[in-house]
This record gives structure tokens, sequence and C-alpha cells, in this order.
């Protein structure tokens, strides 16, 4: 991590974010923006980590066995909580995407969430 930069800090970053846009703009969001709001609030703490910085990273699936952040201590329960929260979002099952859902975290399918 950058020196200088509070561990979380990204994370602290985009839920600001999120919370500004459901304030802000909370009459036009559509029921799949307000949905995903409200769903990504619920997730943990680390799959929420998870998902800023694998959403901030070019590739459109990540491995598990890769990835290694100091402030995500199980990698593999954020990453098995972050495919099902990607999966819930497109309605699919995404053991039909990857035998092996907690082997590799699809990020492409979620962008156009």
């Amino acid at each position: 991590m950058p020196e200088g930069l509070p561990q979380g800090y990204y994370d602290r970053n985009f839920t600001y974010l999120l919370e500004f846009v459901a304030e802000r703009y909370h009459a036009i969001l559509n029921a799949e923006e307000l949905s995903f709001l409200d769903d990504f609030q619920h997730l943990s703490l680390p799959a929420q980590r998870l998902y800023v910085r694998l959403y901030s990273r070019k590739g459109p699936l990540f491995r598990t066995d890769k990835l290694s952040y100091e402030d995500i201590p199980d990698i593999t329960e954020a990453a098995q909580e972050t495919v099902d929260f990607i999966g819930k979002c497109h309605e699919i099952p995404l053991a039909s995407i990857n035998p092996r859902p907690s082997a590799t975290i699809p990020m492409a399918l979620h962008r156009h969430c």
C-alpha cells in the first residue's frame, strides 16, 4: 500500500460515492441500481473491499490464488461472497460460466449491471 494512505481508503471512497449517488439521485435510479446499492451495503467488509479492488483492475477474470491483500484476510471467503453478489446482480448461475466459481471472479460480467 502506498505510504500515507490508511488501510481501506479505497473502500471508504467508493462507499462515500455510492452514498452520495443514493442520496442525491435516488429519485432517478432504477430498481436494478437501487438493488445494487442495497446489496453492496450488505456485503461483508472484506467482500466490499475485494469488489472495489477488482473493479478497478483490468481483466475479465481474476484467479483467487493470485490475489493477496493485507486488509482482506480470507480471500477465498471474500471471493465467494463477491461471486455470489455478481451472480445475484445478473440472475445467472455463475457455475455455468465457470465450474469452480471460487477459483476465478468474473468481474467483466458485472460492469454492465
